[in-house]
């Protein structure tokens, strides 16, 4: 008994010792969730405990400040009633997917504070299960986030700023590039960009089209030249920042050969090297066909500006048109003055080469040592005072159009082999030069010589001749053609002075005299007595007095028979104008009659060609006369 009694008194003081240490650990617990609860209290983050139906089990006290209540107030209230409706689902459905193997979240939303006042918060929290997997509990740490959210909202405005500037400068920029690729892709000349390893950056599309796949082939020849250890102005360019101007180079290819007048600049210098240049390509043609339009080099004539009612004259423009038609060398003979060069502009322009060059030459004007530069052309050097780059001659300036050589005949001899060779192989070599240039032209020659009594004399190379005579053209003096002196002196008449009363300015006198002139310089002298007889008429009525002094000496017998006076000084015919205009009115139509009467009598009965030769309709023709259809 004794023993049950001390061993109960022992276990009593175990148990005794061990209710002394649960109540130890208890305060040390209290103390520590004190100190714990202290430590939340004085958290700034926002510190909760919800249970599974998200009722607060507790709250620091910087979440009660926050939301402006006391924290007991708030023990017991769902936590989601703090957050805006709005959020409210979105949590909802976030929180659907934590469980005890997925115990983490984190959320914002956002509520309203003490101040009523809207904020954004970040929560993040963990769920506590029991071992069956239930939740226990909720815990949470939040804090304010609207300064960020503010700051990633402006962060966000500025970069839909930017993007919208972005899209806006590369909208410009796409609209400038398209801009320029449209000028590039219209200008004629190839603009190139290449670097130093003489790589092709950039071809405008123009040129492209044009050059299909020559491109590399093109690309390679400047890549060459910039491998050659002798100098040129692409090496000079890059090594020594040298631009260039206007040099002519040429590229062969497999299938054709291009020429250029190239231009080259610096476009990118870094560190005093030079990285890339840009060119300007200009195909030769192209240059030659604008140096021929600022020179003149047209042809401004043609067939239906040839004035004739001369049957022979006539036979001769039926066989110039049937010449037009082909590429056969043309030789045009005349006395000077009768219109060869309008012959060889009419020719051109009747020629599938019209839209071409036309480019004439008079042989008898270019000194003898530069018959050959001017001719053939001269490269760069070739002789002092030689230009830079060198230049073109007529026959390169006249590809694809016509050549015409006029004074063929004054041609000296030794460069009369030279154009027969040029005519037989279709190639020209510049004077100093060795390449040969490849030509396409048409070749028309005119000489006031008897050319084949040159050939006799050997003042003329047999084989040029009959190279140059293939198609031979004989333009008839004016003396042997005078059918046509009225209609050619009234149309010089009517393009000098269009005037209405052109038939009552016109003497009969005057007619009957041009028409006995034998008119050695042909239509050129002729065109000049019509155009100084306007100027001394003033306009006014022609009569025979202003004829010059040498056409009067040679129809004086005509004009004695007539009672013409000895021919006024210039003084004297400006002051008998006045009494020209007092001529009474029945004796000028009697005059007019006789002057149409001439007119109809060299158009063969032709009314329409006298018309046409006095600058009048056939109506008014037929009015002035007095006569009707039927009468003529």
């Amino acid at each position: 008994m004794k023993d049950r009694i001390k061993e109960l008194e022992t276990e009593l003081e175990e148990a005794k010792n061990q209710i002394q240490t649960q109540n130890q650990r208890i305060r040390e617990l209290e103390l520590r969730k004190a100190q714990y609860d202290s430590i939340i209290d004085n958290m700034t983050e926002l510190v909760e405990r919800s249970g599974p139906n998200y009722s607060l089990r507790f709250v620091n006290k910087a979440l009660a400040d926050f939301y402006g209540y006391d924290q007991d107030d708030l023990i017991g209230t769902n936590t989601m009633d703090l957050v805006l409706k709005e959020d409210r689902q979105a949590i909802y459905d976030m929180m659907g997917f934590v469980n005890a193997e997925n115990p983490y979240y984190h959320y914002e939303y956002r509520v309203r504070n003490g101040e009523n006042d809207v904020v954004w918060m970040e929560s993040s929290g963990r769920g506590f299960y029991d071992e069956n997997g239930n939740i226990i509990e909720y815990q949470d740490i939040s804090r304010n986030i609207t300064h960020f959210k503010n700051m990633e909202e402006t962060l966000k405005k500025k970069v839909e700023q930017r993007t919208h500037e972005l899209e806006h400068a590369n909208i410009q920029l796409l609209r400038l590039n398209n801009y320029l690729q449209s000028i590039l892709s219209g200008i004629s000349e190839g603009i190139v960009v290449i670097d130093s390893d003489g790589t092709c950056e950039f071809l405008n599309y123009g040129p492209k089209d044009v050059w299909l796949e020559e491109e590399k082939e093109i690309s390679r020849y400047f890549k060459g030249l910039l491998t050659q250890r002798k100098s040129n102005v692409l090496n000079r360019l890059f090594q020594k920042k040298i631009s260039f101007f206007d040099i002519e180079m040429h590229c062969g290819t497999t299938k054709r050969e291009f020429s250029f007048v190239v231009s080259g600049k610096p476009l990118d210098v870094k560190n005093g090297l030079v990285s890339k240049c840009i060119l300007v390509l200009k195909p030769t043609p192209q240059v030659h066909k604008m140096i021929n339009r600022m020179s003149g080099a047209q042809a401004r004539f043609s067939f239906q500006d040839i004035v004739t009612t001369s049957p022979g004259l006539q036979e001769t423009i039926f066989l110039a048109k049937q010449a037009a038609t082909s590429d056969c060398n043309v030789l045009i003979e005349g006395e000077s003055g009768t219109g060869k060069e309008l012959f060889a502009q009419s020719i051109h322009n009747s020629s599938p080469r019209r839209n071409g060059p036309f480019v004439a030459v008079n042989c008898g004007a270019i000194p003898r040592e530069l018959v050959a530069s001017e001719l053939f052309g001269y490269s760069e050097g070739s002789f002092t005072g030689a230009q830079r780059g060198g230049k073109p001659g007529k026959f390169e300036l006249a590809a694809g159009g016509t050549l015409f050589l006029d004074e063929i005949g004054d041609m000296p001899m030794e460069q009369q082999i030279a154009l027969l060779r040029v005519i037989q192989e279709r190639r020209v070599t510049r004077v100093g030069g060795n390449r040969e240039i490849p030509v396409d032209i048409r070749i028309i020659c005119a000489t006031n010589r008897n050319l084949l009594n040159e050939v006799i004399e050997k003042n003329f190379r047999e084989d040029l001749y009959y190279r140059l005579n293939v198609i031979n053209l004989h333009i008839l003096p004016l003396r042997k053609r005078k059918e046509d002196i009225l209609p050619l002196f009234c149309s010089f008449w009517a393009k000098a002075c269009p005037a209405e009363n052109f038939l009552e300015l016109l003497q009969p006198e005057v007619m009957d005299a041009l028409s006995r002139y034998d008119w050695p310089g042909n239509v050129r002298e002729l065109q000049n007595v019509a155009e100084r007889m306007l100027f001394l008429s003033g306009g006014n009525e022609l009569t025979a007095q202003y004829l010059p002094q040498h056409i009067l000496e040679a129809t004086s017998q005509s004009y004695e028979k007539q009672s013409i006076a000895t021919p006024l000084s210039m003084e004297q015919n400006l002051s008998s104008i006045h009494e020209i205009r007092g001529y009474k009115k029945e004796k000028a139509k009697e005059q007019e009659q006789q002057r149409l009467l001439a007119a109809l009598n060299a158009a063969n009965g032709n009314v329409s060609a006298a018309a046409r030769a006095l600058g009048i309709s056939r109506a008014t023709f037929y009015r002035k006369l007095s006569l009707d259809k039927d009468k003529v």
